[in-house]
């Protein structure tokens, strides 16, 4: 999905994310959906670890931008990207 690139040197934990973006998505797609769909992206993406850098939260939003495309359309989609984007980076800073 096109649109600003988060940081690549952005950390958060992943339980954060995982929550920011599921609290974004709810309005959209309904609870359960906002809820597993973000775990299940972050399994199949390889991302385990208790904090996500920058380069890992893009993939994120990468896949589930594209996915939102089927229930929400093209230009809805990226502004819910963005949405989620923006929530993440107004986390508190992780620092390794």
């Amino acid at each position: 999905m096109p649109g600003l690139s988060t940081n690549a040197s952005l950390r958060r934990p992943t339980s954060e994310v995982l929550e920011t973006i599921s609290r974004v998505l709810e309005p959209y797609i309904g609870k359960l959906m906002a809820r597993t769909a973000p775990s299940a992206q972050c399994a199949e993406l390889g991302i385990r670890s208790a904090v996500m850098d920058g380069s890992q939260i893009e993939a994120l939003l990468e896949k589930l931008g594209l996915a939102l495309i089927i229930f929400l359309g093209r230009d809805k989609a990226a502004t819910v990207v963005v949405a989620m984007r923006q929530a993440i980076e107004s986390l508190g800073e992780t620092r390794a």
